[in-house]
């Protein structure tokens, strides 16, 4: 239970809270042989506006699963196991969570004492075999090849070959693959009807690309010490979106920056994507290079950046009185404008990333 309290600066608040019995969720889990244990079970608990909370169980060896301590209310819980999949089931949980009369099967009305039950049966996936090629075409060993509810399936050997067991079912399934120092190349999407088995799936693989260059001031001094930030912006995002450019960068990939201003760093490569490198140091400004659209099959780009010095910020920290607060930190955060063409009149900060300035005032409050 949450409740919010002011506390003023100096002043002691009492807040008393008072608990009640929660309510259960109980259900049986079923595959075609029987109870099925080992399934997880997920409960998604909230609202879009006031937000979800996710909640998972795991089924014994009865194949029964069990929540406890809920709060009254209505909640949409799923079902994963790998190499069997839920018939019925969205692709994503987030729509059908905010829509209550969307999928009512999923729904579970938890009262305010007492218990619900909501039980589940899962279906076997199908079976997809294949093969997996090289850049040269020849076939590639050692390829981790991965599709939606499959179970894990061993490396391809020598011949190339794979096989998914448990691979659930829709009309554009994707299967992908992986292998340190290659990236997947595109791939159209598979239908996938029930159970049936499909074979002869051709998949290829190619060198990873990789991003280099040097960084510099504009005296063409090299920055050792900078950092190199590599992303990739996919042709299905929203151009502009703040929050998403700011998860980007700071889900970016790292590279270090040489004693002679040169980095060299792999690419996260997407199809149909741009590729976006930005350069930070300390006491320089964030620099980004024009966007470069991804090749299939080009292993190598050239990003040179030349920074720029930053700019200088003083002030001085103090309490509500006017006394100055030494050992104070102070970090800079970007401010983030929203859009106005997403009807957002609100301004955004960069919260949870990392500040890239920090600074500690003195006994005078001064930084």
């Amino acid at each position: 239970m949450q409740r919010e309290a002011v506390v003023h600066e100096g002043a002691t608040v009492v807040h008393d809270l008072v608990m009640e019995r929660g309510g259960r969720l109980t259900g049986l889990v079923t595959g075609p042989d029987g109870p099925l244990a080992g399934a997880r079970v997920l409960a998604h608990i909230g609202s879009q506006e006031e937000g979800f909370e996710q909640r998972a169980a795991v089924t014994g060896a009865d194949g029964r699963y069990e929540f406890a301590s809920l709060v009254k209310g209505s909640l949409f819980v799923l079902v994963e196991k790998q190499g069997y999949h839920l018939e019925g089931a969205p692709d994503e949980w987030w729509e059908a969570a905010n829509s209550p009369d969307m999928l009512p099967q999923f729904r579970a009305e938890i009262p305010a004492a007492g218990y619900a039950t909501l039980d589940f049966t899962l279906r076997h996936g199908s079976l997809v075999t294949g093969t997996v090629a090289g850049p040269d075409g020849a076939p590639l060993a050692g390829a981790l090849v991965e599709a939606p509810g499959a179970a894990s399936a061993e490396p391809t050997g020598a011949g190339g070959a794979f096989r998914l067991e448990g691979v659930k079912p829709g009309s554009a399934v994707v299967i992908t693959c992986k292998k340190a120092g290659f990236v997947a190349a595109a791939t159209a999407p598979i239908a996938i009807t029930g159970s049936e088995p499909i074979s002869g799936v051709s998949l290829r693989m190619l060198r990873e690309p990789r991003v280099r260059g040097r960084v510099t001031t504009a005296s063409g001094k090299p920055l050792r010490d900078a950092r190199v930030l590599i992303a990739v912006s996919d042709e299905n995002e929203f151009d502009g979106l703040v929050w998403q450019d700011a998860w980007r960068w700071q889900n970016a990939t790292r590279v270090a920056v040489r004693a002679d201003g040169e980095y060299d760093g792999a690419v996260p490569y997407a199809a149909n994507a741009k590729l976006l490198v930005r350069a930070t140091s300390l006491g320089m400004q964030d620099t980004d290079a024009k966007p470069i659209d991804l090749v299939e099959g080009q292993e190598t780009y050239t990003v040179d950046l030349v920074m720029e010095e930053g700019r200088e910020m003083a002030g001085r920290v103090i309490a509500r009185g006017g006394a100055p607060i030494a050992g104070a930190e102070v970090s800079v955060v970007a401010q983030i404008v929203a859009l106005e063409d997403i009807n957002l009149d609100v301004e955004m900060y960069s919260e949870g990333a990392p500040a890239t300035v920090v600074a500690v005032t003195g006994a005078d409050g001064e930084f």
